[in-house]
């Protein structure tokens, strides 16, 4: 609802590009946050949500806003 027309895939490999261009510079300084938008479609999952972003893109901190 929020994204609507958004594509996860497309949004996944954004994620990991910026990770990339972060190795490939040797920044140490820039931080990486995947920041989720809290809404009743999503607050049950806000958990799910951390563990994948942790497991698969672990170099990301995670937040959310309600």
């Amino acid at each position: 609802y929020f994204r609507s027309g958004a594509d996860f895939q497309e949004c996944l490999e954004t994620i990991e590009f910026l990770k990339n261009l972060k190795d490939l510079r040797g920044d140490k300084t820039t931080a990486l946050n995947i920041h989720t938008t809290v809404s009743i479609y999503n607050v049950n999952l806000l958990g799910e949500i951390r563990d994948y972003f942790k497991l698969n893109f672990p170099e990301y901190t995670t937040s959310h806003r309600i």
